[in-house]
């Protein structure tokens, strides 16, 4: 896979290793520099940015020991990488009630979620090599905890099936097509064709994709836009098009490298028109200001850029 081949990338270039530095610095230096009075109490009071620092250091930590397999001492490497994955999962719940601002809370929640679930299925489709030491020289395709984030780069997809169905969201699209494709599909296809069905089915996956985020801002900023679900049912619709249009008729062999590229460039321009309605809602309703200097410059300038 593109992403696992590209790992020693992430290795030599210090993507990962550098922030790490610079949060388990910055928890140093708090913990030099704070008052005998902090801790006092368990846990302690910290600052937004301390705190941010204290949930990222054992994410970007399980991140650094995952590039590659661990090839000694396995057992103390599975317990030491499933400490970090607790650690991500506890800390937002241990200071849910230090009376952090909103903003900084629920990102810090919703990457748990994200994050936290991909560090135990990690942990679950590695477990016998770090367990079973039976098996210790039983060969086994390894795959980097960065690279089942998104199982690859969503943005080179060719096509809207390519990118939904297996290089965006892999973690809840399960839920989509069990909650949504399958019960419409199978309500339908006893009324109609199956070609029907399948349509319906589509676009009630779709639908709960766009349930789920508009659920989302409405619990967050206590408002509804329309926008996420105008963004996701488009995409639905566009989703049947492209199906119609370009694979109805033809065999995935028959497509030449020219026609796939020019696919991608019209799949790339569709998601950069659409990607506003996405984005914007986040930007107009979340107050920024609490979160750390750097993500509130970052976000500053997507406002710009949007």
């Amino acid at each position: 896979m593109l992403f696992d081949s590209q790992s020693n990338i992430f290795t030599k270039s210090n993507l990962v290793y550098i922030p790490l530095s610079i949060t388990i610095a910055h928890i140093l230096n708090f913990i030099v520099n704070s008052p005998l009075s902090t801790w006092k109490e368990f846990p302690p009071k910290l600052s937004n940015s301390v705190y941010s620092s204290v949930f990222y250091t054992p994410l970007l930590l399980f991140i650094s020991l995952t590039f590659e397999p661990i090839r000694t001492r396995k057992r103390f490497a599975f317990y030491t990488l499933l400490s970090l994955t607790l650690s991500v999962i506890l800390i937002p719940i241990i200071y849910r009630e230090k009376g952090y601002p909103p903003s900084l809370q629920s990102n810090l929640v919703a990457i748990t979620t994200f994050f936290g679930l991909k560090m135990l299925l990690f942990l679950k489709f590695n477990r016998t090599s770090y367990l079973d030491q039976k098996n210790l020289d039983q060969k086994k395709e390894f795959k980097s905890y960065i690279s089942t984030l998104f199982n690859c780069e969503p943005f080179i997809s060719s096509s809207p099936r390519d990118f939904w169905s297996t290089r965006w969201q892999l973690l809840i699209n399960e839920s989509f097509k069990e909650l949504g494709y399958l019960p419409v599909k199978n309500l339908f296809v006893s009324i109609f064709s199956r070609k029907i069905a399948n349509i319906m089915g589509v676009l009630s996956a779709f639908g709960i994709s766009a349930s789920l985020h508009e659920y989302l801002i409405i619990a967050n900023a206590y408002t509804w836009t329309g926008e996420h679900f105008f963004f996701f049912m488009t995409h639905g619709v566009i989703f049947i098009l492209w199906e119609v249009v370009f694979i109805s008729n033809k065999s995935k062999n028959e497509n030449t490298m020219i026609e796939k590229f020019l696919k991608w460039v019209l799949f790339l321009i569709i998601n950069l028109i659409l990607l506003p309605a996405l984005i914007e809602p986040s930007m107009r309703n979340f107050d920024f200001s609490d979160i750390s200097s750097i993500s509130k410059n970052f976000v500053d300038y997507s406002r710009l850029w949007l």
